[in-house]
């Protein structure tokens, strides 16, 4: 990421006499590139891809967080250890593919929950315990409803911090999680999408964990992305066969983290560059190709 030295130093001429991917191989394996792909980090030295985190550490993709450990593709989240697929959680530990929890341990495809633990495929509850398929409901314990004053007498009796009891619970839980009703996919305010795992999403054929997108064919974990194909780890518009954790890429392909970057094909380790070709880590820079530069015309 240093400034100290200059991509454009491994620029060469197009020799139309070769192959481009015999050209391109070569400026690979010459071009330095950095050991973790991290933009805008602080105190985040042991994670990688991840865009705009404070103090996150070993946690991948993970995207506009703070204080997040040992967890993976964790979004707009806040104080969070062991999660997986997580948007939009603070307190939560070991919650896996869920939205806007709160307070929470042990969650699976849950959403808007809140001091709960140990539920799956729950919506919209508050102080819930050890239950599933619960839709709008409080002090549910073990999927039986009580008033509030006897769920938190049965609560006095989980020692939730003890790790013999806590080893019984998830015992408990993998059963639950088994014997319960289970949707063919977890596609939630979406239109005409199939994959698993999305949601305000529109358009999209056989994508997986993507949120707040349209018009995806073949894509895995895409953040707010529009009119792309075979994708992965992007946020953008336009892009083709592109791995690019940036959240605001466009008209891109065969790229990878081509960061902020637009009108590109065949480029590695771009950050806010347009307008092309066949380049490896280049900063700010328009109208390249192999790394040298060229007029517009």
């Amino acid at each position: 990421w240093s400034d100290k030295w200059d991509p454009m130093e491994y620029g060469r001429d197009y020799d139309f006499n070769k192959p481009f991917f015999e050209q391109f191989r070569e400026l690979f394996f010459e071009v330095p590139r950095y050991n973790l792909c991290n933009v805008n980090p602080v105190n985040s030295e042991y994670s990688n891809i991840t865009v705009d985190c404070k103090d996150c550490y070993l946690s991948n993709s993970t995207l506009v967080s703070e204080n997040i450990i040992n967890s993976n593709q964790v979004d707009n989240s806040k104080d969070c250890v062991d999660c997986f697929s997580l948007t939009k959680g603070e307190l939560a530990y070991w919650c896996i593919t869920s939205h806007k929890v709160y307070n929470s341990i042990f969650l699976i495809d849950c959403r808007e929950c809140v001091d709960c633990s140990f539920l799956y495929d729950c919506r919209n509850c508050q102080n819930c315990f050890m239950s599933s398929n619960l839709r709008n409901k409080s002090y549910v314990f073990r999927n039986r409803q009580y008033d509030r004053e006897e769920y938190f007498k049965k609560m006095q009796d989980i020692k939730r911090g003890n790790w013999r009891s806590l080893q019984s619970y998830i015992r408990e839980f993998q059963i639950l999680v088994r014997d319960s009703i289970h949707k063919y996919a977890q596609i939630s305010y979406s239109q005409n999408a199939k994959g698993d795992y999305l949601s305000n999403c529109k358009d999209i054929w056989l994508g997986f964990f993507g949120y707040n997108s349209e018009n995806i064919r073949y894509g895995f974990r895409f953040v707010p992305t529009k009119d792309s194909m075979d994708i992965c780890f992007v946020g953008g518009e336009r892009l083709y066969e592109t791995a690019s954790p940036s959240l605001h890429g466009a008209f891109q392909k065969f790229c990878q983290e081509a960061f902020d970057s637009h009108h590109v094909e065949y480029c590695q380790l771009l950050k806010n560059s347009s307008n092309l070709f066949g380049c490896i880590g280049l900063r700010h820079k328009q109208y390249c190709i192999l790394n040298k530069q060229y007029t517009k015309e």
